[in-house]
């Protein structure tokens, strides 16, 4: 799979193009996904998943790092990932220009498959059936996905969010349709654990990732299970970008390889 940055020349052609933020990648945005991979299958188009990338922004919390989404768009077939940052730059665009530079002109989309409730451009005044009008000038098709709903009510990111703000971990799961997962880096930390006798692994994560209060843990090193924990009420040793797990049960000694935590049933893993 392929990532484009800011400043990135991206000049694709023949896509199929789905469109959003994809915080949490949840079922809602994979029955999108679900049509690109049937374009791909039908009439032979690149799957494309454009990311408005507001992870930078000021009290943004994130249900996916970049580095998780880039894994999940992986597992589920997506060959080119965007993440399109959101600025005052590009929040200045008109919907017209995004759809003439950007989607018609970069990703040389072929067909659009979006939310119905998708809005882009400057002011949020772009919609589905701005995509629909410019559709024939510029040479691609639209497909619109219902929303998927859980419980009679929209699934969406900032639903998530507030599921796992209050601790119920099991409803945003349900919702996100796979075990909620942390991915990090393996750092030295403040050597705190040593002092009351317990040896812990310090994991740098980006400082917007949303950590519940209480997940299993695997080890991972190349690609082997090392073994799992437990964790509860994780705390913030980095100002915001990590996590300090117990390593209870575990000898003194960690493999130096180990580069990633994941959920306890390893879906990435």
């Amino acid at each position: 799979m392929h990532i484009y940055t800011t400043g990135d020349n991206i000049g694709l052609s023949g896509t199929a193009v789905t469109l959003g933020k994809f915080d949490g990648l949840h079922l809602g945005h994979q029955e999108l996904i679900r049509q690109l991979i049937r374009e791909k299958e039908q009439s032979g188009l690149s799957p494309v998943l454009f990311s408005f990338d507001t992870a930078k922004r000021k009290g943004a919390g994130s249900l996916t790092s970049i580095r998780e989404r880039a894994r999940l768009c992986e597992t589920f077939g997506i060959e080119h990932l965007v993440l399109f940052p959101v600025n005052e730059q590009t929040m200045a665009m008109p919907a017209e220009d995004f759809i003439r530079e950007i989607l018609a002109g970069e990703l040389g989309a072929k067909t659009v498959v979006t939310g119905t409730d998708f809005r882009f451009g400057k002011g949020r005044k772009g919609s589905v059936d701005t995509l629909i009008r410019y559709s024939n000038r510029f040479g691609y098709s639209v497909i619109t996905i219902p929303s998927r709903l859980y419980e009679d009510e929209k699934i969406s990111s900032s639903r998530i969010k507030q599921a796992m703000s209050r601790g119920d971990l099991k409803e945003a799961e349900a919702m996100l349709g796979y075990r909620y997962f942390v991915m990090g880096t393996v750092i030295k930390g403040r050597q705190l654990g040593r002092t009351m006798g317990i040896r812990t692994l310090n994991l740098a994560v980006e400082k917007t990732k949303m950590l519940p209060g209480r997940i299993m843990v695997l080890l991972v090193c190349s690609g082997a299970v090392l073994g799992a924990l437990q964790l509860y009420q994780p705390f913030q040793e980095f100002a915001g970008a990590g996590a300090s797990v117990p390593l209870l049960g575990f000898g003194n000694t960690l493999w130096k390889g180990i580069k990633e935590a994941v959920d306890s049933d390893g879906f990435i893993g």
